[in-house]
């Protein structure tokens, strides 16, 4: 997409537990924690790598200067009709980053629909496990139900995540390279997303990350999530805290 198409609002994904920022080489950071009933909150920081923010700049809402590349209010509000979201509280730190918090009211309606479920919570006396996966079969239909505009975006951008297609992570970036440029493609391929989640007992298994504590960390590609050239599963096993 070009500057003076659709202007399209820049909604971020956030996926709860090890979430990501879902928009074109984002860096973006998560630390929060989550209770034995599922309440949670996240604080949730993000950044445009800056021949990103070049591109997206156009399709800012507000052709001033100084406007934020990325929309903290339309974020939030995106936000807080997600299913499972309390509240959504973001703020623009510069035009092309944000900052904020996002309170759960219980992370495993987060992204539901039907059958389609994007988070596994089972919290008994004994043992608790959480349990993420995502697959480009999932992809599309996850992305919808956040807002058409999120599908959209990421269409724009050819993430495979939002559109279906079988790309490698190899074809992907060949792809964006040549539409919008070897920098984009390189941003896209350098960023990372981490998280660190502490959770409501003591951990006895991080599967793709580790672990300390009660305290999980983990850290992923963003090209990764964005290609799903394999399937993204992520595990936390943990033993209840005693009193």
């Amino acid at each position: 997409m070009k500057p003076g198409g659709r202007r399209l609002p820049i909604f971020p994904l956030i996926t709860a537990l090890f979430a990501v920022l879902l928009f074109v080489s984002c860096s973006g950071r998560i630390t929060g924690a989550v209770q034995t009933n599922e309440q949670g909150e996240f604080i949730i920081e993000a950044e445009l790598a800056p021949a990103s923010a070049r591109l997206l700049a156009p399709f800012s809402p507000s052709a001033a200067q100084s406007a934020p590349v990325l929309d903290a209010g339309i974020i939030s509000r995106s936000l807080q009709g997600a299913p499972g979201v309390a509240s959504a509280r973001m703020l623009n730190t510069s035009p092309e980053n944000i900052a904020g918090s996002i309170g759960f009211t219980k992370i495993s309606d987060f992204l539901m629909a039907g059958e389609l479920r994007f988070i596994t919570w089972d919290q008994g006396p004994a043992s608790g496990r959480a349990v993420i996966t995502i697959d480009r079969s999932k992809g599309p239909q996850m992305i919808a139900m956040l807002s058409q505009d999120v599908a959209d975006y990421l269409s724009a951008v050819m993430a495979p995540i939002a559109t279906g297609e079988p790309l490698s992570k190899t074809e992907y970036l060949r792809l964006v390279s040549s539409v919008y440029g070897s920098a984009i493609a390189r941003e896209i391929e350098n960023a990372e997303i981490t998280a660190s989640i502490s959770f409501p007992g003591h951990i006895t298994m991080a599967q793709g990350g580790d672990f300390s504590g009660s305290t999980a960390r983990f850290r992923a590609k963003l090209l990764d999530l964005l290609v799903l050239e394999q399937p993204l599963g992520y595990e936390v096993r943990w033993t209840p805290f005693r009193l």
